[in-house]
């Protein structure tokens, strides 16, 4: 489930899988926490079902209430998505309390501060997080995601730079790094990140929805939706935050957005 989320293979080969092991789990044992947690999981960012989501995550809980991937998930996958940040915070604050050391937990509350427009919040979190591990790429995408929304370009840059670096170049941070470069008037750049995202995509899974932003940042909304809706065929799980991220503003007054939003089911 993962390896989709991550950008590294494609979801109609991950999540099937992942949602057969899941009930045969639950087969095997019906009281299994972990086993609804990841159920849950892959019935919001794959298979869109919000209600059936969240039974899956509170079940999860009533068996496991101090399940940090639990709370983690529910707060950020589910009631994020759905725009219930207040509850969101609250559940990721509370898994980062029983897993303080968990550095995948505090990108997560990181890019909620993102949703709920607290730039500055995000980037104080984030340069704490990298005080207790300066090597965690994915700390690093979070504050140039907040440099970035600050239109603080040069900055966001030097981070996605960073997280490519720190990641061995996992090709969807090509995605942030290229708008940013848009965004900032280094159109070459942009173009040439878009090219390589393409090639990329010859040989490899590339999610459609990073190539989607970086023709958002040069300013081709038409391309930028057909993307999108490759993003959308693909079952990519990132669509999910499409009405609480503000780097998707500039596509918002389309009403080809809100048709989208619609078919993710928020």
């Amino acid at each position: 489930m993962l390896l989709a989320d991550y950008g590294m293979t494609r979801p109609a080969e991950a999540m099937p899988k992942a949602k057969a092991a899941a009930l045969a789990a639950l087969k095997l044992d019906a009281g299994l926490a972990e086993a609804h947690t990841s159920l849950a999981l892959l019935t919001a960012v794959y298979e869109w079902r919000w209600e059936q989501a969240g039974r899956h995550f509170r079940r999860a809980l009533e068996l496991n209430p101090g399940s940090a991937q639990a709370h983690h998930w529910y707060g950020y996958d589910c009631l994020g998505p759905q725009g219930k940040l207040d509850q969101a915070l609250a559940e990721v604050e509370t898994a980062l309390q029983l897993d303080p050391l968990s550095m995948i937990i505090r990108s997560s509350l990181g890019a909620l501060f993102l949703t709920r427009r607290e730039y500055d919040r995000a980037i104080a979190h984030s340069q704490h997080s990298l005080r207790l591990d300066p090597q965690f790429y994915k700390t690093y995408t979070i504050l140039g995601r907040a440099y970035f929304l600050k239109a603080q370009y040069e900055e966001a840059i030097q981070c996605f730079e960073k997280a490519r670096a720190l990641s061995s170049g996992a090709h969807y941070l090509l995605g942030g790094l290229g708008q940013s470069y848009a965004m900032a008037g280094q159109k070459a750049k942009a173009r040439k990140a878009l090219r390589e995202l393409l090639a990329l995509g010859k040989r490899n899974y590339v999610p459609a929805l990073s190539v989607a932003m970086i023709h958002a940042g040069l300013g081709d909304l038409d391309s930028a939706f057909q993307w999108l809706d490759q993003a959308y065929r693909n079952h990519e799980g990132n669509l999910v935050y499409l009405n609480v991220y503000p780097a998707y503003d500039c596509l918002r007054p389309d009403p080809r957005f809100q048709a989208l939003v619609a078919k993710v089911g928020l």
